[in-house]
């Protein structure tokens, strides 16, 4: 959806750029007493004292810019699914990866240390959250190493931000 929003921004602007730089020349060429470049302001100007608020040309164009409009508000409103940025291992090469990757991968980091046997990850924008299950009594350690290991994880996939790694470990004596 960041490439689309941003390839729409792009030809706006552009578009938006050249309806400038031909009003200014249309101004001029008018100040100059001269013919019109592109715009036929003259017809433009005639139709439109002809034209009423109540014509149906007139509410259609209000109703398809409305409609327009609202669309592209809906858009942006719309709410994207939570996604980290990664560090580009290539120049202009972009990546990320959505929160469900993310937390899937911390838990298989997780549950690949010894002891661990049930693991669920819960990622926001700047913490993840690793809740972790042993069937052991003695626990020290063992969240460190689990937090260890979800951050190697991490670092190999290098994102773009710092996520605060938070382990919660639960073992049947503290049940």
């Amino acid at each position: 959806m960041r490439t689309v929003n941003r390839l729409i921004a792009a030809v706006l602007a552009l578009g938006l750029i050249a309806a400038g730089l031909l009003i200014v020349v249309e101004i001029i060429l008018a100040a100059l007493r001269l013919a019109p470049l592109v715009v036929p302001y003259e017809s433009w100007l005639d139709s439109a004292r002809g034209s009423s608020y109540g014509d149906r040309s007139v509410i259609t164009a209000a109703i398809v810019l409305v409609a327009l409009g609202l669309v592209l508000i809906a858009l942006q409103l719309f709410r994207r699914p939570l996604s980290y940025s990664l560090l580009p291992k290539h120049d202009g090469a972009e990546a990320e990866i959505d929160r469900r990757s993310l937390e899937q991968v911390a838990a298989r980091a997780a549950r690949e240390v010894d002891g661990v046997q049930k693991v669920r990850c819960r990622a926001t924008p700047s913490k993840l959250a690793v809740s972790a299950t042993t069937g052991r009594d003695e626990t020290i350690g063992l969240d460190s190493r689990v937090r260890a290991a979800v951050e190697n994880r991490l670092l190999a996939l290098q994102p773009s931000k710092k996520l605060t790694v938070a382990v919660k470990l639960q073992s049947p004596r503290g049940r």
